[in-house]
């Protein structure tokens, strides 16, 4: 995996909740363990497989599998309890993994998962710890994209990149700084005088579309 670029110390804070691209989860891991965070994830996955991938055993498991430990995602009240739980007396980073915010609005009014989002933005503000959640805000459903942009606007990107995105942004930055170029010549070529016959569409003659007028 791809080493995180370092952030600076005041890039991320306490008591604010972020959002970040599927890409970015190792580094919220990364930062966890690095600022001694006890990361909480609420999940898809099973807990033995987040243990290896990411060294935790700190995680809820979105599952309607109860009998092998999983917490049903329709039961919010009781993955807000836990949570609270997480919140006191530590240092923590909770954290919504892969999908896990998308699999609780299938259960849920989806009002009902924003409100538990709102209603953490604000307990964590009150305590210091710190939310970060995976928010498919290209989702194909067009009202959770809505619901799910709009409270993306109330809080912030996730700071950190990896080697791999930190250079997918300055090919990003340079490509439109390249298009800035072309616009700019496009925007001079503009200002000349039109050519006798420019704009006038191509006459039609049997035989091909468009096609040059014959000479008499």
């Amino acid at each position: 995996m791809s080493e995180p670029v370092q952030a600076k110390p005041a890039e991320i804070k306490a008591g604010r909740f972020y959002h970040f691209r599927d890409t970015q989860e190792q580094s919220v891991y990364d930062w966890a363990k690095e600022n001694q965070r006890v990361p909480f994830t609420i999940t898809r996955v099973v807990p033995e497989e987040v243990e290896a991938a990411y060294g935790t055993n700190e995680s809820l498991w979105l599952s309607t599998r109860k009998d092998e430990g999983g917490v049903p995602p329709a039961e919010l009240a009781r993955i807000k309890g836990e949570i609270d739980k997480k919140l006191e007396g530590q240092k923590s980073l909770i954290l919504f993994g892969k999908g896990s915010v998308d699999y609780l609005a299938n259960f849920n009014e989806l009002k009902s998962v924003v409100s538990l989002l709102e209603t953490l933005a604000d307990d964590i503000y009150k305590t210091g710890n710190i939310v970060a959640s995976e928010i498919d805000l290209g989702s194909e459903d067009v009202n959770r994209r809505a619901a799910y942009k709009s409270f993306c606007r109330t809080i912030q990107g996730w700071p950190i990149l990896s080697a791999e995105e930190q250079a997918e942004k300055e090919e990003d930055k340079e490509f439109v700084d390249s298009l800035d170029v072309l616009l700019e010549k496009k925007a001079k070529l503009s200002n000349k005088q039109p050519m006798e016959n420019e704009g006038k569409p191509a006459p039609f003659i049997e035989g091909g579309w468009p096609a040059k007028e014959k000479k008499q």
